[in-house]
């Protein structure tokens, strides 16, 4: 008869929580890797899934060029939610740092069509707003996003920093003259 054990055991993942360098050395040890998965899958779901690991592993590179470039490619019909989800957000990341918000205005759209219900679609959206002056429309979405994360009974994939939600509303709010908000 099988008996079974119950343990208690605490995961310390510490993957995203490495210095530059070593995070680097360790996502540019998968690009052969991946670079091969996606050219020989087996399926368009199964290359659509490595594209992701791909455009993940360029990003925590630091590799934005290379990524946003790779992500335009990227099969999104065929990934999973999640994953679409994950690219797009990466892809917007990308467009902030190398300033495109008009193309990252894009791919934050599919991120509230992918999910209006998740609060970084709003921040995502409120962000490139931001970047193209248009404080209104920032505004409106940052705040959205803040109330998103303050709703108590709400469980988010990502859990935003109110802090860093509130500097992108204040800045917004500067731009308006709100300074009362």
């Amino acid at each position: 008869e099988p008996q079974f054990l119950q343990a208690q055991v605490l995961i310390n993942h510490k993957g995203y929580n490495l210095g530059p360098e070593v995070l680097k050395k360790k996502y540019k040890a998968r690009m052969d890797s991946l670079a091969y998965e996606v050219a020989h899958a087996k399926d368009v779901r199964t290359k659509s899934y490595y594209q992701y690991q791909t455009a993940n592993a360029l990003f925590m590179q630091t590799e934005y060029d290379t990524a946003l470039s790779f992500i335009r490619e990227c099969d999104f019909k065929h990934m999973t939610v999640e994953n679409a989800y994950s690219t797009a957000l990466m892809a917007v990341h990308c467009t902030h740092i190398l300033n495109n918000p008009t193309e990252g205005m894009e791919f934050a759209k599919s991120m509230l069509d992918m999910n209006a219900g998740e609060s970084m679609s709003f921040l995502m959206m409120g962000l490139c707003y931001l970047q193209e002056n248009k404080f209104q429309e920032a505004y409106n979405f940052l705040g959205a996003a803040m109330a998103m994360t303050q709703l108590s009974n709400m469980e988010y994939k990502y859990k935003l920093d109110q802090h860093f939600i509130a500097a992108a509303c204040g800045e917004a709010a500067l731009g308006l003259n709100r300074l009362g908000d």
